[in-house]
């Protein structure tokens, strides 16, 4: 996979879903129509040297068509392992028509440019035109070499193959003590995939809205303390996570537009891209894990949309997806959704804190803030 493109890139957006950033689109290499999000990467003390990448269950092991038991990978085994793929045929087609189309557009609009210069001796902003020109062309270049590059490294589907599963637990509501849905899954990437080289930690990158826009997202109260700065290279890194406390109960300092209290969150998935949304604290839910069976008690951290007019804040394929405040910390696991409208549409979230005690329950010391000196 890529080292995150630098800002001046024209073609950086569409690199990334290819880049080691998080929100990783991903499949089971079995049934690629059925994808997700992958949230973010770790490493445990007690296995150096290998990276591996958290999602959700549901992503890998769908719900409706597989037995609900644990699964363990064992090396040495003779047990096939569960492949774990970078985008399914129809989500990798996707981009690389988004590319086509953004060179075709740059096409039109350079001959476009060149009819206006030969219609007219000498236009005012003449500069300006072919200023624009240049640019177009520089747009052209990128993307054609982005196209190309992309499709020599990712259109064979075993070239795809990031990793396989390890470990996933059944899926569980209102597990053990803490009553969070147990809906979580590892992958282990293998080395070839993601080199220390092109590997930056765990940051999401910002570059699919707008600084001023993202500002104006991430304070929707004039008064608000700074809880958000814009990094200087677009990647918002992780740094900490939100204690559970603070989940249960809003810092009153901070509000939304309506004066209540609020945590602005931000997320990176597969289908929606970067999106805000309101955490709205920790709550229990009724949570339905397949079709044909009864609803249980759960207990969730809630994300609201940004506002009643912005969406939702996650799309079908965006499960798996990490969720973080304006200060990077971690919050946890995107599992789940419910609500009539998109208006009133809530976000089912796993906290970090309950996946890293599960994981600790395995024996995996987990590190969610690798570095590339840990590869």
């Amino acid at each position: 996979m890529y080292k995150p493109a630098i800002r001046t890139d024209p073609a950086a957006i569409l690199r990334e879903p290819f880049s080691t950033t998080v929100g990783i689109p991903i499949c089971n290499a079995k049934t690629s129509n059925f994808e997700g999000t992958g949230g973010l990467f770790f490493i445990d003390s007690t296995n150096p040297g290998i990276l591996y990448l958290l999602t959700a269950r549901h992503v890998l092991f769908h719900p409706d068509k597989e037995e609900n038991k644990l699964y363990k990978f064992h090396e040495g085994s003779g047990a096939a392992r569960r492949k774990v793929m970078l985008m399914g045929d129809a989500a990798f087609k996707a981009r690389c028509d988004s590319l086509e189309s953004i060179i075709r557009l740059s096409r039109m609009k350079i001959e476009q440019i060149n009819r206006e210069l030969e219609a007219t001796e000498k236009l005012e902003d003449e500069d300006d035109v072919i200023a624009e020109r240049e640019e177009a062309e520089k747009v052209i270049t990128a993307f054609k070499e982005l196209l190309a590059t992309v499709t020599m490294d990712w259109e064979d589907k075993e070239k795809r193959v990031i990793g396989h599963v390890t470990l996933s637990p059944p899926l569980t509501f209102n597990h053990g003590a803490d009553g969070f849905t147990d809906d979580w899954a590892v992958i282990e990437i293998h080395p070839s995939m993601i080199s220390k080289f092109n590997f930056i930690g765990n940051a999401i990158d910002l570059g699919y809205v707008g600084y001023d826009e993202l500002m104006v997202w991430m304070y929707p109260h004039p008064a608000n303390p700074s809880s958000f700065n814009y990094p200087h290279d677009r990647l918002l890194r992780f740094f900490g996570t939100v204690s559970d406390q603070e989940m249960f109960k809003l810092d009153p300092k901070t509000k939304d537009k309506d004066t209540d209290p609020v945590t602005m969150v931000l997320k990176n998935g597969a289908t929606s891209n970067l999106t805000v949304g309101r955490l709205n604290t920790i709550r229990a839910f009724t949570r339905e894990y397949s079709k044909n069976k009864p609803g249980e008690m759960s207990k969730e951290v809630g994300v609201l949309p940004r506002n009643s007019r912005s969406g939702p804040f996650s799309k079908p394929g965006d499960s798996g997806s990490v969720v973080v405040d304006g200060k990077g910390r971690v919050c946890g696991i995107l599992t789940g959704r419910d609500g009539v409208t998109e208006d009133s549409d809530c976000i089912f979230v796993t906290s970090i804190n309950f996946i890293i005690k599960r994981l600790a329950d395995f024996g995996i010391k987990a590190n969610i803030f690798p570095l590339p000196a840990d590869l």
